[in-house]
């Protein structure tokens, strides 16, 4: 076993106090609480990478998955750090963050703050989005409502793959 596994593992019992630990395939499985939603979350080591999943703990109902599959396409663009995924084959939505890491060298702060800005990005992002996601999968809201949704409740809008098209095709005009 690795120095970053340890670390991770140390990491995550310190915070959380329960985790599933699985040394072979070197991930940590624990559960998140945010304000909205709570969801499990995976945190992987590999040789030079620390990724985490934090998966809703729902189905989307397959009718809604291109609809879920644009609304995704549309926010991603708009989050800096981390991205939303969606697993087709098992009709479910993570949010995935991953961070270079020198696996044998990592020092226990740096493991202690990489964990700490994953959990913190992903918990910050699936109550950001958890609303405008629970009204395109089960509400039949359009993803361009939900996005709009977003930035009546955000003070700063959030660049989107449509403005960030509409910012592009301005700049060529001029």
């Amino acid at each position: 076993m690795n120095n970053a596994f340890n670390l991770l593992r140390e990491n995550i019992m310190e915070k959380t106090g329960d985790c599933i630990c699985n040394e072979e395939e070197r991930y940590v499985r624990f559960g998140i609480d945010g304000k909205r939603i709570s969801t499990e979350a995976t945190i992987v080591v590999s040789h030079d990478l620390i990724a985490m999943f934090a998966v809703f703990p729902f189905k989307i109902p397959k009718k809604r998955l291109s609809a879920i599959a644009e609304f995704l396409m549309r926010i991603n663009g708009g989050i800096p750090i981390g991205s939303f995924h969606l697993n087709f084959r098992e009709e479910k939505v993570s949010f995935y963050i991953a961070v270079p890491i020198e696996e044998e060298t990592i020092a226990k702060e740096q493991m202690a703050d990489t964990v700490h800005m994953m959990m913190h990005q992903s918990i910050w992002q699936i109550n950001r989005m958890s609303e405008s996601f629970m009204n395109v999968a089960f509400k039949n809201m359009s993803p361009s409502m939900a996005v709009q949704l977003i930035n009546r409740i955000e003070t700063k809008p959030m660049k989107t793959a449509d403005s960030k098209l509409t910012d592009i095709a301005s700049i060529h005009q001029n």
